[in-house]
């Protein structure tokens, strides 16, 4: 009988020994739930075509941590798409969204897309539209109009994120350097001053992305002249820029010839 009862408490002893806290175990376990996801991008602005890792945190209620390494999504794959395992990569102009849901929660990010400008774009401008005021009145009209003619339009632009510097070039006439925002919609704007035979033009450019190979837009321009009241201004289209790595000619000086042309008018 105390042999059996020896053994009997021997046995308890043990499993009870089986059944106790180890002081580890799996921080997954059934015992845990998610209370929290933190995601990080390792960059939260990037350009189309570049990319960058999301990485998220999940905190359990246990206090333990652990790495959550797949179930990547993104709300706006337009601008920004991402792998089941985290690479993100830029596609449009825009906003997205980066997330992951684990245990019933979710983390996310914001990333910020920008398109590309930077490089040497070449195309045309062609004038679509021709307004005069002042001792101008009546040059629209006449045989010195460029209404409807074309001419070589340039762009060489370097590029940090949202913001794109460079100069512009129409008609043979580069402009002073600019530094332009890149705007929620993706496009750009600068304006441009220069003299040329004794005519001011002021140009105001308006270009966005046509894609990923070209941008298109309209460039507008103001002429004036001292002593002379009102101006003559161009409203120009820009098809579509697509940049070159070539070795550029010097452009032809074209706009010498409207300058010639609208001293040639004389007020009226």
């Amino acid at each position: 009988m105390r042999a059996f009862a020896s053994c009997f408490v021997t046995v308890v002893a043990v499993l009870l020994v089986g059944c106790g806290d180890d002081g580890g175990g799996d921080v997954t376990g059934p015992s845990s739930t998610v209370t929290a996801v933190s995601v990080v991008l390792g960059a939260s602005e990037i350009l189309v075509g570049e990319t960058t890792t999301a990485t998220a945190t999940a905190t359990l209620s246990t206090g333990a941590t652990q790495s959550v390494t797949t179930g990547w999504r993104s709300d706006q794959p337009g601008a920004a798409t991402v792998s089941d395992s985290g690479t993100v990569t830029g596609v449009g102009n825009g906003r997205a969204t980066i997330y992951v849901v684990t245990g019933g929660r979710q983390g996310q990010q914001v990333i910020r897309v920008y398109p590309v400008y930077r490089g040497t774009w070449t195309g045309l401008s062609t004038v679509t539209g021709c307004t005069a005021s002042g001792a101008w009145v009546g040059f629209c009209e006449s045989e010195f109009s460029d209404l409807g003619d074309s001419f070589d339009t340039r762009l060489a632009a370097s590029q940090i994120l949202g913001t794109v510097t460079g100069t512009g070039t129409s008609a043979g006439v580069t402009f002073p350097g600019f530094t332009a925002p890149i705007d929620a919609d993706g496009a750009i704007q600068f304006t441009g001053a220069t003299d040329v035979g004794g005519i001011r033009d002021e140009a105001t450019w308006h270009l966005r992305p046509a894609g990923t190979a070209s941008l298109t837009g309209s460039l507008i321009e103001v002429f004036t002249a001292p002593g002379l009241s009102g101006a003559v201004t161009y409203t120009s289209s820009i098809a579509a820029l697509t940049r070159t790595t070539a070795v550029l000619a010097p452009a032809a000086r074209d706009r010498e010839r409207v300058s010639a042309a609208l001293r040639r008018f004389g007020p009226r």
